[in-house]
């Protein structure tokens, strides 16, 4: 700097013999709020090195209220008939002890239920951590094909912090088909036997699915196969014609022959 001498501002009072400079100061993350740390200054002739003055200068370091979840996102398996807790750290990364309020929003739940099982408000020192306990439990028409999540939003409101996290609930799958029909029928030979047939969805996940029939010896029946897609509790109402042989052939159609 070139700082002219202070009769400079002869024959007026002025501030030519002032000259002012910027000093950034980046804090360490770790440096407590409140706390003094200080600059030291040393002043010297730039020509000879001559040492003129030095002095501190103070600096309070102010708060940060910060928070950081954990895990950001993650997935908890259900099965029907369960109900699973689970835990998001809040992790306190600011300077300062900072009181955090933590809202559930459910309003992507759809067939789970989400119940926070912690308090609604946090107190965490710098450096610290607490947990948030949420329960997931779901509805018997919880579906595995369908999405379920809730974010967990964790806030500090004198300075504006909001933060959150997401907990997706996965529902295992569940197959469950059932066909019901006639256990035994009487036929002619000769004729087409139509056989009435029901194909019912009783899992809790849609079903894209191949139908493939089969009869013994020289019998014919349509379809022979065929696809379908049922929804949860979906039934495919359906009917077989078999062709029956008629007699002579060389199927054996004894009475009562199966």
């Amino acid at each position: 700097l070139t700082v002219p001498a202070n009769v400079a501002d002869y024959p007026t009072l002025g501030d030519l013999h002032v000259s002012k400079y910027i000093v950034v100061v980046t804090t360490d993350p770790l440096a407590p709020a409140q706390s003094i740390e200080y600059l030291k200054i040393r002043v010297e002739q730039l020509g000879t090195g001559a040492f003129i003055t030095d002095f501190e200068l103070p600096i309070k370091v102010g708060e940060k209220v910060n928070a950081a979840l954990s895990p950001a996102t993650q997935e908890v398996n259900l099965s029907l008939g369960e109900s699973i807790s689970t835990r998001i750290t809040v992790n306190n990364v600011g300077n300062t002890p900072a009181d955090f309020s933590v809202l559930l929003d459910d309003s992507q739940a759809g067939e789970i239920t989400y119940t926070m099982e912690t308090s609604p408000t946090l107190q965490i020192g710098a450096g610290y951590a607490d947990t948030v306990k949420i329960r997931l439990t779901p509805s018997v028409d919880a579906r595995a094909d369908a999405n379920y999540e809730a974010t967990v939003w964790v806030s500090n409101l004198q300075s504006g912090l909001n933060v959150s996290a997401v907990i997706v609930g996965n529902m295992s799958e569940e197959h469950g088909i059932s066909i019901s029909t006639v256990e035994s029928i009487g036929v002619i030979p000769g004729t087409v036997q139509n056989v009435d047939f029901s194909i019912t969805n009783n899992g809790n996940l849609a079903e894209d699915l191949i139908v493939e029939t089969k009869v013994g010896g020289n019998w014919t029946l349509t379809p022979a196969n065929f696809s379908i897609n049922l929804e949860i509790d979906g039934v495919h109402d359906g009917t077989l014609d078999i062709t029956v042989p008629s007699l002579g052939g060389d199927d054996s159609l004894t009475n009562g022959s199966l």
